[in-house]
């Protein structure tokens, strides 16, 4: 018995080795040539204060037919959807760090 304990154990540890944590999504390059986004600021305005809401409008492109879908979803019970991650440049602190820091809550917090 205490052989499979160790050889689980041992499993484990290398499994966990050989996948380790996720690249940095924004560290990585895209090699899709059918599939655009474009990010605009609605109004034309290129300066902005301090804590300033900056409304966006997105549009999501494809020259490929049903491969791509984008999900609307704009809420997660248990604290911030990370279903999808966003690179910026210059690279900025993100203005939500703070509210979000406190974990997220079972079934909503």
């Amino acid at each position: 018995m205490a052989m499979r304990q160790a050889a689980a154990i041992a499993l484990l540890l290398v499994g966990r080795a050989a996948f380790g944590s996720p690249p940095d999504p924004c560290s990585l390059s895209s090699t899709v040539t059918d599939a655009k986004v474009t990010i605009a600021i609605p109004d034309g305005r290129i300066t902005f204060r301090e804590g300033e809401i900056i409304p966006l409008a997105l549009s999501f492109t494809s020259t490929a037919d049903n491969r791509y879908w984008a999900d609307n979803r704009n809420y997660d019970r248990s604290g911030r959807l990370t279903i999808e991650a966003y690179c910026v440049e210059p690279e900025a602190r993100d203005p939500l760090a703070d509210y979000f820091r406190g974990g997220a809550f079972m079934g909503g917090g």
